[in-house]
């Protein structure tokens, strides 16, 4: 069984990497997937800053001191 798998899973990745040839998107796809920390796609809010600062923080901070400001004008 576990064989069977192995060659499952070669011959899908073979068609990934064929598929390639005229579709970029399914090499992106493989390579987001196989080499995730290298291709992956970050979400905006994990971004960080010099003070590992989440841009998510940075905006959610500057909402609140503008919700600030409204009430006090």
């Amino acid at each position: 069984m576990e064989e069977s798998r192995s060659i499952a899973e070669t011959e899908a990745v073979k068609g990934i990497l064929a598929a390639g040839k005229k579709q970029w998107q399914a090499l992106a796809w493989f390579l987001e997937r196989r080499y995730p920390e290298r291709w992956a796609l970050k979400k905006r809010g994990d971004d960080q800053d010099e003070n590992d600062t989440t841009l998510k923080e940075l905006v959610d901070a500057i909402r609140k001191a503008a919700e600030v400001q409204s009430k006090t004008s």
